[in-house]
């Protein structure tokens, strides 16, 4: 299964299946283009562009900021940085090989994207594949096809059948 969306590298000590940057998969979740205005950044939204430029240079700055921006998030209660931050989070745990956390974040984020797009289903398609990738890394092979088959759903339902990935 491959994704045609450009994906960011794992450092080496990473799980060899490569899941899509929070910011690639921001690009097709996030409302704010449907805004009419460019909001000031929020002290969670802060955090986490702090802690993914971090990710790079110093991964115990990037897991303090990261969940730094998960806790201001919650006190806001605004859904959808709230989203982006458990993206955020889950994807310094998967750098971190720790792909329980991962999925548990990733998993609470597609909860609260599920609720943003409940009438345009095709903007989860990245990160169901994310997590399909995820299922996969455990041997999950139930989950894995389910979400899989959640995804081909979408797609046919959006006359998008060149993007059904075949189960064996």
């Amino acid at each position: 299964m491959t994704s045609t969306a450009p994906t960011t590298q794992p450092n080496q000590q990473s799980p060899q299946v490569k899941l899509l940057s929070p910011i690639k998969l921001l690009e097709q979740l996030s409302t704010i283009n449907n805004r009419e205005h460019t909001p000031i950044p929020t002290k969670s939204q802060l955090f986490f562009i702090t802690g993914m430029q971090n990710l790079d240079k110093n991964m115990k700055s990037a897991g303090e900021k990261l969940t730094a921006s998960v806790a201001e998030a919650e006190k806001s209660k605004e859904e959808e940085q709230l989203a982006v931050s458990y993206l955020g989070l889950g994807y310094f745990y998967y750098l971190k090989q720790e792909v329980d956390k991962t999925l548990q974040l990733y998993q609470a984020s597609l909860e609260i994207w599920n609720g943003i797009h409940k009438d345009n289903q095709l903007k989860l398609t990245e990160l169901l594949l994310d997590l399909s990738k995820l299922y996969e890394l455990q041997n999950n092979k139930s989950d894995f096809e389910q979400t899989i088959t959640r995804c081909n759903e979408i797609y046919k339902k959006n006359g998008k059948d060149d993007k059904i990935i075949k189960l064996n």
